[in-house]
């Protein structure tokens, strides 16, 4: 069974329907060899999603490659805990995300990033955000 199944299952609380400010912030993960941090800060009636993945392998980076994948979107405030995405500039991919308590729980395509770069994840925030 996948993580983020397991993770939402034994969430003691969702998030509150359509209030940007249990989404905002900096959210973090570290799943294996990948560091992961999506930010989401809202902006009046919208709220602006962004992530970035680094897979770093010692041997890929004597080599001077370090595999990176970003992605930006802009979207409505969310009107439950769930949000999927296809950010316009990392075209093919798809990225769910939802709030499970103090989690965010992110599953994507495979197709955010350059080789191993994934935002398939459990986050934990770890800075809450702010209008803007």
């Amino acid at each position: 069974m996948r993580s983020f199944v397991v993770l939402a299952l034994a969430a003691l609380a969702l998030a509150r329907g359509g209030d940007a400010r249990a989404w905002a912030g900096t959210w973090t993960a570290r799943t294996g060899a990948n560091q992961q941090s999506i930010t989401i800060v809202r902006r009046g009636s919208l709220v602006r999603i962004s992530g970035t993945d680094v897979w770093y392998d010692r041997a890929f980076a004597a080599r001077g490659l370090i595999p990176v994948g970003t992605f930006t979107a802009t979207i409505a405030t969310p009107a439950g805990d769930r949000i999927t995405i296809e950010p316009p500039d990392m075209p093919g991919c798809i990225v769910h995300l939802r709030r499970a308590g103090a989690y965010l729980v992110v599953r994507d395509n495979d197709r955010c990033g350059g080789i191993n770069v994934t935002f398939t994840g459990n986050y934990r925030r770890v800075r809450k955000g702010a209008a803007i």
